[in-house]
């Protein structure tokens, strides 16, 4: 007979801004939901505030606790609507810029220890000190590899925060093999705290889009009958750049390719809307913006391709998604992309303009192709699910479980 087990995840994030992150917190809900055991508790601690992203994937013994809401955040929201508070921050930030920030780590808010957990999962990289044993996801180490993309206070933060929270995690989970090369290179870690726990494709966890919602989904955001299609937010190293300098090349060549962007904007957005102007291309390249789940679904069925072009990842998680999607994808060949596309998508370094632009080209007008990486990638998203991720989980929670509390 399987332990009882009380297991708080710590998933304080905001909808919307958190990358996949969010998605990967939805997947784990549903399914843990297949795999609880009779006297499972799981306990999602949010954020104050909506927890709608979260609620409808919540089935069997869950319940959600938020925080309440931090006076830093109110102070936060007062000073936003202050004349000139902004640029009063930007001037406190400069001329603090080349100082060496003093990193304050986080302690419990104390609800882990209220509610006697066994085990507390930090599936974001924010994480606090607890006395309760802790599994942490370093998503990845983007930081050490593209320093350029992080203010320095941003970094010396995040390189302390995630050095703190592994050493002190019962476990390390990562989704591959590189990400655990990476930290045990990196940070120094035993290669037996680190877990490899790949995730699945999160869409198996929403509704299927019907006939109506696709028509719908078209007709709403006036899509092309062609298109390649990128979900990510515009942070820096997802390389939105290259894949509108890639569509220029095409035009050039009489070719016209469209590509429809979604996800959340960054201060980053600015610079893409600045070069797609400039390059006259506002025709071709479509900013939907964070976009619902369901509407995500019908744009991986609605597109030609998926171009997946990001310097730097620690899962991909559109990858097995377009996948599950019967969508081609053509991806970049840096960080662990090689080994999460497992051979069933077309490859290209992400700084070579002139591959984007081919790959792109190629998965628009290669039937065959297009049907042979649907088929591959089908097959390396059927090694996937989200019950399979719970269960290793699961597994991991009773391990942790019996780990001595940390003093």
């Amino acid at each position: 007979m399987s332990e009882k087990l009380r297991v708080v995840i710590d998933a304080r994030l905001s909808t919307g801004r958190s990358g996949g992150i969010e998605q990967i917190v939805i997947g784990l809900a549903s399914g843990l939901a297949e795999v609880a055991q009779p006297g499972d508790e799981y306990v999602f601690l949010l954020q104050h505030g909506d927890d709608s992203w979260l609620r409808p994937y919540l089935g069997g013994p869950f319940r959600i606790v938020k925080l309440p809401r931090d006076r830093r955040d109110v102070l936060r929201s007062a000073a936003k609507r202050v004349p000139g508070a902004a640029y009063l921050h930007q001037v406190w930030k400069s001329r603090h810029a080349s100082k060496t920030p003093v990193v304050h780590v986080p302690r419990s808010p104390g609800i882990a220890e209220s509610l006697e957990a066994d085990v507390v999962h930090f599936p974001t990289t924010a994480a606090y000190l607890t006395s309760v044993p802790s599994i942490y996801h370093p998503w990845d180490l983007q930081h050490i590899h593209y320093p350029e993309f992080f203010a320095h206070d941003v970094w010396v933060t995040r390189d302390r925060l995630y050095r703190e929270f592994c050493a002190r995690a019962a476990v390390v989970s990562v989704a591959t093999e590189w990400g655990k090369q990476d930290l045990v290179q990196h940070f120094g870690l035993d290669p037996a705290k680190v877990e490899v726990v790949p995730v699945a494709p999160v869409v198996t966890a929403y509704p299927v889009p019907t006939a109506e919602d696709l028509e719908r989904v078209r007709n709403t955001y006036r899509l092309p009958a062609q298109f390649a299609y990128f979900p990510a937010h515009t942070w820096p190293h997802k390389n939105h750049l290259a894949v509108i300098q890639a569509v220029h090349l095409l035009r050039d060549r009489g070719v016209t390719m469209h590509v429809v962007f979604t996800g959340g904007e960054t201060k980053h957005a600015r610079q893409l809307r600045a070069e797609v102007d400039r390059l006259g291309l506002r025709s071709q390249i479509h900013f939907l913006g964070f976009v619902p789940p369901l509407e995500v679904q019908c744009l991986y069925r609605l597109a030609t391709c998926m171009i997946f072009p990001s310097r730097f990842e620690g899962w991909g998680l559109p990858v097995p998604e377009a996948f599950h999607s019967d969508l081609p994808v053509a991806a970049s060949n840096a960080s662990c992309l090689p080994e999460v596309t497992a051979g069933a998508a077309l490859l290209f370094d992400p700084d070579d303009v002139e591959a984007i632009a081919g790959a792109m080209q190629r998965l628009s007008t290669d039937e065959s192709l297009r049907q042979d990486l649907i088929r591959r990638g089908r097959e390396v998203s059927e090694r996937l699910s989200w019950v399979t991720t719970a269960r290793r989980f699961r597994e991991l929670y009773a391990r942790v479980a019996r780990t001595p509390r940390v003093t």
